[in-house]
């Protein structure tokens, strides 16, 4: 069988290229052993978008409902640890938001608005994909759920609930605004941010409040400790040997 008739076939038994996909994930999952810049989910739907543009893969359905799990689920994190994400991305403050805006911002909206052009409808099962995907991101860097080694510490638990509100609500958006109901869309975009709201407002407590504070004196007073010297022969002074004075 030659190639060209092969790729024919599996087109038409595979019409949503989903094994493509999961070809993807799996070998996003092996490159970021390697490449650490890869080890974003951002970036690994920012690499799907260009592959599915390149390609015509079908894939902006699924693409769309990542594309806001990934911006709540990332908004609900940085009120936990925003100034640690800003830190490790080695980046001015300025830059920072600017490349949270093309990153996780923007993606949604180009997307949706694609969609909502086009009149194309989506189904649930397109956010569960999605929140699929997350998942497996997760498990194949860290074995686990809470990635916060891979980001910042933050509340892995209240973040994946704002995931899920994200993948499994963007269908129902899209398709009210296919339809024209746009108050309706409105609302559902709304509730999408009830995880965020909650932590926001602090009935959710937020786990790094401070943190940077607290570490800074913690920090500068085990400097003063390592500093002091006895007044009579100049000498540093232990912890033991403070309370001998």
């Amino acid at each position: 069988m030659s190639l060209q008739k092969y790729l024919r076939e599996m087109k038409s038994l595979d019409p949503h290229n989903q094994t493509a996909a999961i070809l993807l994930l799996v070998s996003l999952a092996q490159l970021s052993k390697d490449y650490r810049k890869v080890r974003a989910y951002t970036f690994w739907n920012l690499i799907a978008t260009i592959t599915n543009v390149g390609f015509k893969l079908r894939w902006e359905k699924v693409i769309a409902c990542n594309s806001l799990g990934i911006l709540v689920c990332y908004k609900t994190a940085e009120l936990d640890c925003k100034d640690q994400l800003m830190k490790n991305s080695g980046l001015s403050p300025a830059a920072y938001a600017l490349g949270d805006f093309l990153f996780h911002v923007l993606p949604f909206f180009i997307v949706g608005r694609q969609l909502v052009q086009e009149k194309k409808r989506l189904r649930p099962q397109h956010g569960a994909f999605s929140l699929l995907g997350q998942f497996f991101f997760a498990y194949s860097q860290v074995g686990k759920m809470d990635v916060g080694e891979v980001y910042a510490q933050h509340d892995s638990v209240w973040c994946w609930l704002a995931a899920v509100f994200g993948h499994l609500s963007c269908p129902f958006i899209i398709n009210s605004l296919v339809d024209g109901r746009i108050r309706h869309a409105f609302f559902q975009f709304s509730t999408v941010w009830i995880p965020y709201a909650l932590k926001y407002f602090g009935f959710r407590k937020i786990k790094n409040r401070n943190k940077d504070a607290v570490d800074e004196v913690k920090q500068i007073s085990e400097s003063e400790s390592m500093n002091t010297v006895c007044v009579h022969c100049n000498t540093p002074l232990t912890k033991a040997t403070k309370t001998d004075y």
